[in-house]
């Protein structure tokens, strides 16, 4: 506990936020389906926190219902969404995902490539940054394709 208390106060949260964070931290590595410690369980909400404005501690238990309903249901642990979450919340977040969308994305991903969670969490982020890449420099890449062809 204490552990994931000094993550959430290394990362701004008051002394009675960590408090109450780090026990929403030590319920999910209590459910989490492989051996995770406390102060990995705070990284992780603490990461998903930041990346989709959470603020409250309810917000904070939302994502681990989330991330603990969807590894009940479908072919993808908890640690898979988890990791793949870390890597791509941040840009996803950028692009106007939200967590759902993004779970989401990540489950029906690594559903197809069972135990690939890192290589789908790359792709998606590759992905976005192609398409955003694309819509912001269409017109020049359509004449550079003009003049090759």
């Amino acid at each position: 506990m204490v552990q994931a208390s000094t993550e959430f106060k290394k990362s701004g949260y008051s002394d009675e936020d960590s408090a109450e964070l780090a026990q929403i931290a030590m319920l999910y590595s209590n459910i989490a389906d492989a051996e995770l410690s406390a102060g990995d369980s705070a990284s992780y909400i603490i990461s998903q926190m930041k990346a989709f404005g959470y603020t409250t501690a309810q917000e904070a238990q939302s994502i681990i219902d989330k991330t603990n309903e969807v590894s009940n249901n479908f072919a993808v642990s908890s640690s898979d969404i988890s990791g793949a979450l870390t890597k791509t919340s941040s840009a996803m977040s950028a692009y106007g995902n939200d967590i759902n969308e993004t779970i989401a994305l990540v489950t029906a991903g690594t559903e197809i490539l069972s135990g690939n969670a890192g290589k789908v969490s790359r792709g998606l982020i590759f992905t976005y940054f192609s398409t955003a890449y694309y819509k912001k420099n269409k017109s020049e890449l359509r004449g550079n394709l003009v003049k090759f062809c």
